[in-house]
């Protein structure tokens, strides 16, 4: 009787895995209405599409006022596919306002952070406050996640995948649902 709901277990497992795959995919589908096909899409949409994905399988523990930020530090091209999809999305319920900044100054509101790939010197500093104001960090460089940013965008010729740092989510305060943490690429903690 045992092995029949191993089996059936299993079964479950793997159609709720089918269906979580499908949702990216579908995500994904939206994200070309910045006008890319899905096999040409530019690697800012696909990340663009990412992190929005990311806020329906992660918690934040504290609550932040009608309107759920995400910032840009600096100039980069995932910008424009932020604001395309922050018109037509919504975290919780809330209105998405994406910013870019200059400057750690301005951080306070952020619920997320992108830092693009040319703040690698800078890093440690940028980590430290953002896990100060509880703000998820998402990086796109080598070994990002493994320095400290909680979640971190990696290139693999024409695909691109995600490694999460544990750690670094749980000192922000947020908790990963599972089913996030099983489809990426690498995990530290």
């Amino acid at each position: 009787m045992n092995y029949f709901r191993i089996i059936n277990c299993l079964k479950n497992m793997r159609s709720i895995k089918r269906v979580f795959i499908l949702f990216f995919y579908g995500f994904f589908f939206i994200s070309t209405l910045v006008g890319q096909s899905i096999s040409g899409a530019k690697a800012e949409n696909i990340m663009a599409a990412y992190i929005f994905n990311f806020t329906k399988f992660l918690e934040w523990s504290q609550n932040y006022d009608d309107s759920f930020y995400v910032s840009v530090l600096g100039d980069d091209k995932i910008i424009e596919p932020l604001i395309h999809l922050a018109k037509k999305e919504r975290v919780n319920g809330k209105v998405i306002v994406v910013d870019k900044l200059d400057d750690l100054s301005k951080l306070s509101k952020s619920n997320i952070l992108f830092i693009p790939q040319f703040h690698d010197d800078d890093i440690k500093t940028i980590i430290k406050k953002a896990a100060e104001k509880k703000i998820l960090t998402i990086g796109s460089g080598e070994n990002l996640a493994k320095r400290g940013i909680c979640i971190n965008f990696l290139q693999d010729k024409d695909k691109i995948k995600f490694e999460i740092n544990i750690k670094s989510l749980r000192d922000a305060g947020i908790i990963p649902n599972t089913r996030l943490l099983k489809i990426a690429e690498k995990i530290y903690d």
